[in-house]
């Protein structure tokens, strides 16, 4: 395994660390690929060496989340990653009849030729800003950072809270906790419907069902809107905000997430107002932990190449977009 992830993200994979976890997972299927007999020139016969592996994780009842999927440099071009691939689809189709999602950025086109292979569908984008490239160098906000800055929330740490619109600020009043997963899910359907992915996103990755009902219990998931805008013009601008944990998040000082999806950029605009800024830290409930934390987003209805904000425009997107695909059971 060690073998096979050495070059993968310059050296750094997490996957040999975070296999055994995988393995022994309950709600995973991490599956291996290999050869019946390799050979070497320096090496005898080696029989069932891993040429490939790949996991496959239910999220919650009826959706799986298809992840770790390497092949080893040596074997690449074989048509093993499609094959590993669908045999993980059907692993979870046969067992479960789940709707299977995965992500990948835009520069692997290989992995993309995969999934388009297997049959699954890009769904969606999701958007997310540049951990290492940029959040971590603000004043503060790095783990690693010798610094003892006073860290900022993130418009603030930017400087763009000035700019953020006094309709996002103002117009946007009704402010709901979500309770109950039976509402999100209406909530979530009708995102759906409307054009978005209809889940909540998280760092490259849809988040599970029980890092949901955690952020449920904790009254860390939120609905805004506005009925009319500062015209009087009826809107139906909305979003839905999440803050939930991503362990695996190691370059800030906090490994809080907040999750948007939005279907407007007034929305987000304002999502990100009451999220992460100053005044209205009564609405992150993070006790003592650091405000230092990343956003990603669904935006719908709009392209993000049509927004016009000093704000959005500001923030540090990550230009290797993150596009999710999904194999339905209904395709």
């Amino acid at each position: 395994l060690k073998e096979i992830c050495q070059n993968v993200y310059g050296g750094t994979d997490y996957l040999p660390n975070t296999a055994p976890l995988l393995s022994s997972d309950p709600n995973s299927s991490f599956l291996v690929l290999a050869t019946d007999t390799t050979s070497d020139s320096n090496d005898e016969f080696t029989h069932d060496r891993p040429v490939a592996v790949g996991n496959i994780r239910t999220l919650k009842p009826g959706m799986d989340w298809l992840e770790a999927l390497r092949t080893c440099e040596k074997h690449r071009g074989k048509g093993l990653a499609s094959q590993l691939t669908q045999s993980l689809i059907e692993k979870s189709r046969s067992k479960y009849g789940h709707d299977v999602f995965s992500c990948t950025v835009a520069s692997n086109g290989a992995m993309m030729r995969v999934f388009e292979r297997v049959g699954m569908k890009q769904i969606g984008q999701i958007h997310q800003l540049c951990l290492e490239g940029a959040l971590a160098k603000l004043p503060g906000w790095s783990a690693a950072g010798s610094d003892d800055a006073q860290p900022q929330p993130l418009l603030q740490a930017l400087g763009v809270d000035q700019f953020v619109s006094k309709e996002c600020k103002n117009d946007f009043r009704v402010i709901k906790q979500v309770d109950s997963e039976d509402e999100l899910n209406a909530i979530l359907h009708k995102i759906k419907q409307d054009g978005g992915i209809g889940h909540i996103v998280g760092f490259y990755e849809l988040i599970s069902g029980e890092m949901i009902r955690q952020s449920i219990e904790n009254g860390q998931i939120w609905t805004i809107r506005r009925t009319t805008n500062s015209n009087g013009d009826d809107t139906s601008d909305f979003a839905l905000i999440t803050l939930y944990r991503d362990e695996r998040i190691d370059s800030l000082k906090s490994n809080w997430v907040l999750s948007v999806s939005a279907n407007s950029a007034a929305a987000l605009e304002a999502a990100l107002w009451f999220g992460c800024t100053e005044g209205v830290a009564s609405i992150q409930k993070l006790g003592d932990d650091s405000v230092t934390f990343t956003v990603v987003s669904d935006i719908y209805g709009i392209s993000m190449d049509d927004i016009s904000s000093p704000v959005l425009d500001a923030l540090p997107w990550n230009d290797n977009a993150c596009l999710l695909f999904g194999s339905t059971t209904e395709s």
